[in-house]
This record gives structure tokens, C-alpha cells and sequence, in this order.
């Protein structure tokens, strides 16, 4: 488990050091890639090296399976431009060719400000392109692969090396969208029940959020499950700040509850070595804070009941987070009476309270604070649902072919109303000037991020990508040429 921790670590901080040394004066730059660093050797030293254990044994069955479900759950996001790509990776690939054709950081001429946006998912493979003086979209694809593998290889380990497990744990998500989807108005689920759905079926809007949100998810159920000192958490947490700003507010928030219920309820001394640890780690992510505020979409936060929309806003978000509730907390009390979880009940009721507690915030066109945050929330649930059917399925069969199979043809017939409509929504976007279907999203259809979300989503849309340069960060801490 040292192995594998380390590698996710790696993966999720290694895009923030790059920005750190690019993006920053040389002298901030350096100070605060020194004091990660620090963060990182007295995070290994005294919780890795101590408290994680590498006693699960794999065999080449078990790495086979890991790296099959990974290459499919890759070819999924539709990264390498496999399968239809859908809206948003008009904004994804642009993202990835701005990074590779202009200087960091970016200040596209049209505008005369530099980009301000979470760049963790496309660092790497530009930084790599421009090594390699030409653009190939292959470094994405691995990066991505990357991803998906320690992804898959945490929960692998979290459901006990049940690979039937891990295919019900892909397809579940939120449970609500199969009970809207089959009683309700499919076009009112297609927007939010893709997205509350099926967590495999979150790759194909937003992998570039749901692939380190998923991964901290697995390293946090392994931590809680084995009773693993929780400050291991601290860093790949923090890491993720840089690949997804609402889901890892949303995680450090459920951390910190976490924390304070294991002082308050379960006798865990709070030592000055563990204030100072999580001081250092929390100093050396300050100018990521400060860029975050710099954005021109900083500070649009609103309270979900004082918004202009808050009868369509209260019934898109409460619709799903009340039912969602109610069928969760059904089936795992029903299920919990007759099996023991590694979950505990204490986990489950914070994580209900820190999603109503976000849920009463509105920010975003479509909220994205509730859905993005939504993600982990439908994340601990699956496995915690998964997991209680598994120990109950024990009692009355012995072949899982009987428990896979019904949720399967299920899933399926869902899957499939909703790839229908995905397609057609990509046929239409994909379609050129003289009407013929373009194969595959383009990169340099336009020549930034800034012009292709002009262009094809909104001036709105675009104007949140603009950093202001009256900020601190521009005015201290960014490097200038």
C-alpha cells in the first residue's frame, strides 16, 4: 500500500509542482515548491512509513483485470477520440492546446490578462508535447490511463479483489436517476441523471474532476475502512485542489468532520506534531489560493434560496438530494441489519451532512458546486451500498453470477437511452460550416480556450477563464517576461 499511495500522491501533486515553477516569480516559486516538498517528507516519514502496510498480495490475474477495466473505463472518457466526445471537450481539448502552444501562464493577446482555471488533468501532457516540439494528444491519453489505474486499483482493493464487484460499483452512481429515468421525464434526467449516475457514466462530462475525485475517494474508504491514521489524507486532499477546486473543498470539508469526530467521540489526541503537519501542508498550497481568487469569477457564490432562479434551482437540487437520501439510507439500514460494513454510520450520516450543507449553495451555470460535489457523495454511497450487498449475498448464494447479472441488464437498458441522446447532442455540436460531421472534437479549431468558449458556449463562459490583474497574484506572485 506504501507503493501505491506514493504513485497517487505523485500523480495528483505533479501538476502543481510544474505550476509552481512555471507559472510563479522563480523566488515564490521555489520557497513554496520547498515547503511541499518538506510537507511531503514528514508526511512520509511519519504516516506512510509507519502506519500503511503492503500485505495484500496480487497476482498477475489480479493486474490483468486492473489494467483491463482501466483501459476501458480510459477509452471511455473518449480521451483519445475514440468515441464521440461530448460538449465539453470542445473546452477540454482547447484547454490542452492553449497549454502547449503559448508560454506560461497565459495571457492570450486578445485580452491582455493572463487564464485563471484549475489546470491539474492537462499540465503534464502539454509540458510534455512541448518537450517533444509537437502536439500529440497520446500524452493525454496515458496521463488519463494513469489515473484510471490507480483509480481502479484502490477500489480493487477496497472491495476485497471481487472484480464483480468493481463492475456493480461502476454502474451504480446515484440511485434516484434509474428511479427518474424510468418513471419520470427523461429529457429533465438527461442533464442532471448522467450526471448522478452510473460513476463510470461521469467520465464522459468531466474526467478531468472525476478522475482525482475518484481516486482520493478510494485512498479515503481504504483510511476509514482500516482504521489508518487519518492525516495520511492530508496531502493527496490538498493535491486535488489543483484538478478540481468543489470536490476537494467538499473532501477536506468531510475531512475535517472526520478529524474532529475521532477527537471529540473516539479519544484521538490532537498533538502539536499534528497541528504543525497540517499548518505546513495547508501553507504550501497558499499561492494556489490566491490564484484561485484572482479568477473573474471569484466570489460567485450565492445562498441556493436567494438566487433569481430559486424555484428551478431548489427543485433541480433538492429533487435528487432528497430522493437520493431516502433510497440510500433504505437500503443501507435494511442491508447493515444483517451484515457488518466497514463503513459506520458516524461516516455516512457526515457525509449526508456535509452534502446538504453545500447543497444550500448555489455557483455555476448549472450549480456546479452541488453536482461536482455530488460526485464523491454518490462515490462513498456505491461502495458502501456494494459492499453491504456483497457481505449479504454471502447468506444466500454462492455464484455472484446470480447478483451481477440483473443489475447488469438494468444498467444496460438505461446506458443505453442515454448514449442516444449523448450521440445526437455530439452529431449536432460536431457538425461544419458545409454539413458535413466532423469525426473527432478538434484542438486548434480556435486558437485558445479563451475564443473556442467565446465561440461555442458563451462570453460569459469565457469571461470566467480571465484572471484580474489587480490581484495579489498578478501584481506579487506571477511571473512576468
Amino acid at each position: 500500500m506504501k507503493k501505491l499511495y506514493t504513485l497517487s500522491v505523485i500523480y495528483l501533486l505533479l501538476p502543481y509542482l510544474i505550476f509552481l515553477l512555471t507559472w510563479l516569480k522563480p523566488e515564490i516559486g521555489i520557497l513554496f515548491f520547498t515547503i511541499t516538498v518538506i510537507g511531503l517528507i514528514f508526511n512520509h516519514n511519519i504516516y506512510v512509513k509507519n502506519i500503511l502496510t503492503d500485505k495484500i498480495k496480487f497476482d498477475k490475474k489480479d493486474h490483468f483485470y486492473i489494467l483491463l477495466i482501466s483501459a476501458f473505463l480510459c477509452f471511455f472518457t473518449g480521451v483519445e477520440g475514440t468515441i464521440p466526445q461530448v460538449g465539453d471537450y470542445w473546452a477540454h481539448n482547447s484547454k490542452l492546446y492553449t497549454l502547449y502552444s503559448y508560454k506560461w501562464p497565459i495571457i492570450p493577446p486578445e485580452v491582455d490578462t493572463f487564464l485563471c482555471y484549475y489546470w491539474g488533468t492537462f499540465l503534464v501532457p502539454a509540458l510534455l508535447s512541448k518537450f517533444s516540439n509537437e502536439f500529440l494528444p497520446l500524452y493525454s491519453t496515458l496521463w488519463t490511463f494513469i489515473g484510471c489505474y490507480l483509480c481502479i486499483y484502490w477500489f480493487y482493493i477496497n472491495l476485497n479483489k471481487k472484480g464483480y464487484l468493481l463492475i456493480v460499483f461502476l454502474c451504480l452512481g446515484g440511485l434516484s436517476g434509474y428511479v427518474i429515468y424510468f418513471f419520470g421525464d427523461p429529457e429533465t434526467n438527461f442533464l442532471f441523471g448522467i450526471l448522478l449516475n452510473a460513476n463510470y457514466l461521469q467520465l464522459l462530462i468531466v474526467p478531468n474532476q472525476f478522475i482525482p475525485t475518484f481516486l482520493i475517494a478510494g485512498i479515503f474508504i481504504y483510511v476509514v475502512a482500516n482504521k489508518c491514521n487519518l492525516c495520511i489524507l492530508m496531502v493527496p486532499i490538498c493535491s486535488c485542489f489543483f484538478w478540481a477546486v468543489f470536490p476537494t473543498l467538499f473532501l477536506c470539508f468531510i475531512y475535517t468532520l472526520t478529524v474532529l469526530y475521532s477527537i471529540f467521540f473516539q479519544n484521538q489526541k490532537l498533538s502539536y506534531k499534528i497541528l504543525f503537519f497540517h499548518i505546513l501542508v495547508s501553507s504550501s498550497f497558499i499561492p494556489l489560493v490566491f490564484y484561485y481568487q484572482s479568477s473573474s469569477s471569484a466570489g460567485n457564490l450565492s445562498f441556493v434560496f436567494s438566487t433569481i432562479l430559486r424555484l428551478k434551482t431548489l427543485k433541480d437540487t433538492y429533487q435528487y438530494f432528497i430522493m437520493e437520501s431516502l433510497i440510500f439510507f433504505i437500503c443501507f439500514f435494511l442491508l447493515k441489519r444483517s451484515a457488518s460494513s466497514k463503513i459506520s454510520w458516524y461516516f455516512i450520516l457526515i457525509l449526508f451532512f456535509a452534502s446538504f450543507s453545500f447543497s444550500l449553495f448555489k455557483s455555476g451555470k448549472n450549480n456546479d458546486l452541488f453536482l461536482r460535489t455530488s460526485m464523491a457523495t454518490y462515490i462513498f454511497f456505491s461502495y458502501a451500498i456494494v459492499h453491504l450487498i456483497a457481505e449479504n449475498f454471502k447468506l444466500f448464494f454462492k455464484n455472484p453470477t446470480y447478483f451481477i447479472i440483473p443489475i447488469l441488464i438494468v444498467h444496460l437498458y438505461y446506458f443505453w437511452g442515454h448514449i442516444k441522446q449523448n450521440v445526437t447532442v455530439v452529431i449536432t455540436q460536431n457538425i461544419s460550416k458545409n454539413n458535413k460531421l466532423i469525426d473527432k472534437t478538434p484542438y486548434n479549431l480556435y486558437p485558445n480556450i479563451y475564443q473556442t468558449l467565446k465561440n461555442k458556449y458563451s462570453d460569459d463562459e469565457a469571461r470566467q477563464y480571465l484572471g484580474n490583474k489587480n490581484s495579489i497574484f498578478y501584481k506579487f506572485m506571477m511571473k512576468k517576461d
